[in-house]
């Protein structure tokens, strides 16, 4: 324990004794240079208008206020900030008194409490302090010694006194510059030396250091072979740390624990672990049970039998598996562009493993082939295991002979520890260029409000989909009855089977009309410089209702004047016969 916390611990102890109940006293950081002294700590000096109190603590149980700064002392004092301006705070048993003092006002200052009873003024004869008949304000000139007076709060509430400098009088005592205020609250009883969780820090950490306010971010996930951190450091509701007790941390699914001071690393040999030592700047080290075995665990660490905190803990193991994904297509005789291939690896239980270099991978020598796919290696490492982040995967690239096609690979990967794992085959194509390229729809017709997709097929000279190499240069798309989803992206790369897919909602800001369209297809360059001429693709568009259309309601006004004209024609036919 500090000599400063000693001291603390030594004034509540006195103080705790003296009766039941609590005060607290709040004031803001001033202009002058010298902190204020915690409680139980040695009292401030006494500054030219500035309001202090006495942070030395009584051992007769009765307040003293003293011009001999050394000689103040308050009762019940539990706490104190280090500030000295408008928001001093301080902490004090209801049953107890304050010793609050100023050194030599050079003008004449007022002290007034909203509650309580001043008492104990001790000033120069020749410039008397005069007292308000409700003890609740005090008025002084200018002295030429300190001045010192006491302050008892009665009964459990909320205080304030302030501090009046300059141009006060009697009649007004709060007339004056405002330099000082202290905002009350009291209490029934201390929550001293008593564990406060608002107050106490208990956070992950990838290293061994102080507590921080919060987790790390990624703190609760660990790399093969790393320890997890969980630093401490426990307050009682006023801040003060606490004195040593029995802190334990226990481990879930036999995880080792330790606690030790921050800066060590030491691992345990347990799953329990028990510290005697003061719990500030402690360190709480997980680690593995068994070296290259993944574990997932909850740590729980408890003060005095108080839970303090839980912490749920990943720490993978070695690579027991790698997957293969985001396979693309290489151009042949070509070498490596990319990458073309992404890699996962993954431990026992399934938590993300990352490597430590790309000499760790290698194909499979039997898996490739001489024409077609002839080498593959992984060319950057992951760094992160959070499933979340791109940097979960390593990347990884092939080169292809001359013969276009596909070869299904296998990847290897070395362990440090020497062991070995392999991928499930998995395809890797080959194909040339972009030389040609074809247009169709995923429909024949839509209706409107529907949702298009134009797929463009690239092919090679040879008539296989094309590889991903380059790029299918900014098309021109024509459909009419249709709107583009986005923006059509300029020099948009061919998905791995070749092709590069166009998204439309089937109508228009304007309305639709019902009909069979052509779409214009237009890719004005290919990497070859092979021109190839508009790809059309045809389309039906209807609004998708079942009423009468236009056309239906004509064709039937047509049908119906017909058949009245016939019957006129028989009727006059029939008249000319009488």
């Amino acid at each position: 324990m500090s000599t400063k916390t000693l001291r603390k611990r030594i004034a509540l102890v006195a103080i705790s004794a003296l009766g039941a109940g609590l005060l607290s006293v709040v004031a803001v950081p001033s202009a002058n240079a010298d902190a204020h002294g915690a409680a139980g700590e040695a009292n401030m000096g006494a500054f030219a208008n500035v309001l202090s109190v006495a942070t030395m603590a009584s051992v007769t149980g009765s307040v003293v206020a003293s011009t001999t700064t050394a000689n103040a002392r308050s009762v019940g004092l539990l706490y104190k900030d280090t500030s000295t301006g408008t928001a001093q705070s301080a902490t004090m048993l209801s049953t107890g008194s304050l010793a609050l003092y100023t050194g030599s006002p050079t003008t004449a200052f007022s002290v007034v409490a909203s509650g309580g009873k001043f008492g104990g003024v001790v000033t120069e004869l020749a410039n008397p302090a005069t007292v308000s008949g409700d003890l609740k304000k005090v008025y002084a000139t200018s002295q030429t010694t300190g001045t010192s007076l006491s302050w008892t709060p009665g009964a459990v509430g909320s205080y304030t006194i302030s501090f009046y400098t300059g141009a006060t009088t009697y009649a007004s005592p709060d007339a004056g510059t405002l330099s000082g205020v202290l905002n009350v609250t009291v209490v029934a009883t201390s929550a001293g030396s008593v564990y406060s969780a608002a107050d106490s820090l208990c956070n992950l950490g990838v290293t061994s250091t102080s507590a921080a306010a919060t987790d790390v971010t990624g703190a609760s996930l660990r790399k093969n072979g790393d320890s997890a951190f969980i630093a401490i450091a426990l307050e009682d509701a006023y801040g003060v740390a606490l004195d040593a007790g029995a802190t334990v941390a226990t481990a879930t699914n036999g995880a080792y624990v330790n606690i030790v001071a921050s800066g060590t690393t030491t691992k345990g040999t347990g799953s329990t672990a028990v510290s005697a030592s003061a719990p500030t700047n402690l360190n709480v080290v997980v680690s593995q049970p068994t070296a290259n075995k993944p574990v997932s665990t909850t740590v729980t660490i408890t003060y005095n039998g108080t839970t303090v905190c839980t912490k749920a803990i990943t720490i993978a193991g070695e690579t027991a598996s790698i997957v293969l994904s985001s396979v693309g297509t290489q151009d042949i005789a070509a070498t490596f562009v990319g990458p073309k291939f992404k890699v996962r690896n993954l431990d026992s239980a399934g938590n993300l493993v990352t490597p430590t270099a790309t000499a760790q991978f290698a194909a499979v020598a039997a898996s490739l082939s001489t024409t077609v796919v002839t080498t593959a290696s992984v060319t950057g490492v992951a760094t992160s295991v959070s499933s979340s982040a791109a940097e979960s995967y390593s990347s990884g690239n092939f080169e292809c002979g001359g013969v276009a096609g596909t070869t299904n690979v296998v990847l290897a990967f070395q362990n440090p520890s020497g062991s070995v794992v392999t991928s499930a085959p998995t395809a890797m194509r080959c194909a040339g260029d972009p030389y040609t390229y074809k247009a169709s729809w995923d429909k024949a017709s839509y209706v409107q409000g529907e949702i298009a997709t134009l797929t463009v097929s690239f092919l090679d000279s040879k008539g296989n989909a094309a590889n991903q190499t380059t790029t299918g240069n900014t098309a021109t798309v024509t459909a009419p009855m249709m709107t583009y989803v986005g923006t059509i992206a300029p020099d948009a790369t061919a998905e791995a089977t070749g092709v590069i897919k166009h998204t439309f909602t089937v109508g228009t800001a304007s309305g639709l009309t019902e009909g069979s369209y052509v779409a214009l297809v237009n890719y004005p360059t290919l990497v070859d410089d092979v021109k190839q001429s508009i790809i059309t693709a045809p389309y039906k568009v209807g609004t998708g209702t079942t009423g009468v259309s236009n056309a239906d309601v004509l064709k039937a006004i047509v049908s119906l004047i017909a058949s009245i004209n016939k019957q006129i024609a028989a009727l006059q036919k029939a008249l000319l016969k009488r």
